[in-house]
């Protein structure tokens, strides 16, 4: 909401919600498909700036990507879809600094838990370069997720590049 209750208004008198209400595409090429979408904000944004944006595919949507169910309905979505842009969020509670906090074995357990979609994120960066579309990996700079071996393999290809700003707390 803004503070200038007069930019929200229509026309009519009144009130509009472009600002929060959008819409998915669901069927046909779309622009951009967020996995691990939490709030969907990149899905809202990108959708505000006329990007055609795929169903937000999260827990809070249905999918739950460390099971093979969730990642079939996420991936026919990209097959049928082709986003040019898959943005992926994992989670990172088991590969961030805290979790050095807690004992060895927990945190390797809690680490092996969420290693199929782990994968599943991998796979999915290397279907979207197979087809020569994108990928976006969004996860704290200083994560353990990007000392995993699969992860140093995907970043040392030429055709993947990556930067170092950490943008988890926006």
């Amino acid at each position: 909401a803004t503070d200038d209750a007069s930019s929200t208004l229509v026309p009519d008198g009144s009130v509009s919600f472009a600002h929060v209400l959008w819409q998915v595409c669901q069927r046909g090429k779309i622009n951009l498909l967020e996995l691990f979408a939490g709030s969907a904000r990149i899905s809202q944004c990108s959708a505000q700036a006329n990007l055609a944006v795929g169903q937000p595919v999260d827990l809070r949507t249905g999918f739950d990507l460390n099971t093979h169910k969730g990642q079939q309905m996420a991936m026919q979505m990209i097959t049928d879809q082709q986003p040019d842009v898959v943005f992926m969020a994992p989670v990172c509670a088991p590969w961030c600094n805290w979790s050095h906090m807690k004992p060895y074995e927990q945190k390797m357990a809690d680490r092996e838990k969420v290693m199929p979609m782990v994968q599943f994120v991998i796979r999915v960066a290397k279907y979207q370069l197979s087809q020569g579309r994108y990928f976006i990996i969004e996860n704290p700079n200083g994560s353990d997720l990007w000392k995993l071996k699969q992860f140093v393999d995907l970043l040392l290809r030429s055709d993947v590049s990556y930067g170092s700003l950490d943008m988890c707390a926006y």
